[in-house]
C-alpha cells in the first residue's frame, strides 16, 4: 500500500460534499448533556458554600496569637477564641502586649531564659 500524499488528502477533505440530512452537529443525543451539567454545577456551588462556612467557624475558633505563655500568665490571655465583636479591643490589647514584650527585652529581662535553664544539684 503506497501512502498517499497529504496535498491530496487535504484536497479530498475540503472537497466533500454535505450530506443531505447532516443536522450540523445536532444528532439524537444533542442538549441531553445540559441537565447533568447543571446539577453537577449546582452540586460544586453548594460544596463550596458548605466548605467556607465551615472554614469560616474554624477560623472564628483560632485565639489571636500564638505565642508561648509567659511566666506573667499574660499568655493566657492570647489563647481565648475571638469574639465577633471585639474588633478594637482586641487590637489594643495585642499592641499593648507587644509594647511591654519590648519594654521587657530592652530591660534585658527575657522571662523564658531563666525557667528554660536546668536547677543545680548540690
Amino acid at each position: 500500500m503506497n501512502p498517499v500524499p497529504w496535498s491530496q488528502t487535504t484536497a479530498l477533505v475540503v472537497a466533500q460534499q454535505p450530506r443531505e440530512n447532516d443536522p450540523g452537529g445536532q444528532k439524537e443525543d444533542f442538549g441531553k448533556s445540559s441537565p447533568v451539567g447543571l446539577l453537577m454545577l449546582v452540586l460544586l456551588l453548594a460544596s463550596v458554600f458548605l466548605l467556607v462556612r465551615s472554614m469560616n467557624k474554624k477560623l472564628k475558633k483560632l485565639p489571636v496569637s500564638f505565642g508561648a505563655e509567659g511566666a506573667d500568665g499574660a499568655g493566657a490571655e492570647a489563647k481565648e477564641p475571638v469574639a465577633a465583636n471585639a474588633g478594637a479591643s482586641v487590637i489594643a490589647a495585642g499592641k499593648a502586649a507587644a509594647k511591654a514584650a519590648k519594654a521587657e527585652k530592652k530591660a534585658g529581662g527575657d522571662s523564658a531564659a531563666p525557667a528554660a535553664e536546668a536547677p543545680e544539684k548540690d
